[in-house]
C-alpha cells in the first residue's frame, strides 16, 4: 500500500510542476467538447435538423418552376427564398451569396424549360406510335438544364439528394404531358 501512496505523490509532485503538463490535462478534454459541438452542429445542420435556406430563381415563370417550389417546401427544413431585401435576384448575386456561404444553394431555372420538357413529351409520344423499325434520330433529346449551385461545404449526400428531387420533378411533368399527348394522338 505504501508503495501505491508514494507513487501517486510522487506523480502528483511532477505534474504540479509540469505546467504544460497541466494545461494538456485539463485544456486539451475542453477543446475537444467544444470543437465537437460544432462540428455536431454543422452535421446536423446539413442533415436538416434546422432550416436550410434555398435562393430561388424562376425566369420561366410557369409549371416547372412551381412544382420544383410544391416539391422543395414539402421538405420542412428547407425555406425558399425569392427576393433579398424585396428584391428579385439576378445570377451574378445569386452565385456570390452562395460562394460566402450565406445561402445552401441556388436553383436557377431557365426561361423556356416547360417548353422544353413539354416539347421532349410530345416528341416522345410521337416516336412511340411511330411504326417504324429504326429509331428517330434525336437531337435535342436531353432535358433541359436547371441550373443548380453549391455552396462548397454542402455535403455530397445532400447534393445528390437535392439533384434527385430536381429530376424527379421534370421526369415527372414530362410522363404527364407525354400521356396527354398520347391521349390526343
Amino acid at each position: 500500500m505504501y508503495k501505491i501512496i508514494a507513487t501517486v505523490s510522487k506523480e502528483l509532485i511532477l505534474l504540479g510542476r509540469d505546467r504544460t503538463g497541466l494545461l494538456v490535462l485539463f485544456v486539451m478534454p475542453a477543446l475537444l467538447v467544444l470543437v465537437m459541438t460544432l462540428v455536431q452542429e454543422n452535421v446536423l445542420k446539413t442533415m436538416g435538423e434546422s432550416r436550410t435556406q434555398i435562393l430561388f430563381i424562376d425566369r420561366d415563370r410557369q409549371e416547372v418552376g412551381p412544382a420544383i417550389q410544391k416539391k422543395l417546401m414539402k421538405s420542412v427544413a428547407m425555406e425558399i427564398v425569392t427576393a433579398l431585401g424585396g428584391k428579385e435576384i439576378d445570377e451574378t448575386e445569386a452565385r456570390d451569396r452562395v460562394l460566402k456561404g450565406d445561402f445552401q444553394l441556388c436553383i436557377i431555372i431557365p426561361q423556356g424549360t416547360t417548353a422544353a420538357v413539354k416539347n421532349r413529351a410530345r416528341r416522345t409520344a410521337g416516336e412511340s406510335l411511330e411504326t417504324s423499325e429504326a429509331p428517330a434520330k434525336r437531337d435535342d433529346a436531353r432535358r433541359p438544364e436547371i441550373i443548380v449551385f453549391f455552396d462548397p461545404t454542402v455535403f455530397g449526400g445532400f447534393r445528390s439528394a437535392v439533384l434527385s428531387s430536381l429530376e424527379l420533378v421534370i421526369v415527372g411533368i414530362e410522363v404527364d404531358e407525354t400521356l396527354k399527348a398520347l391521349s390526343e394522338l
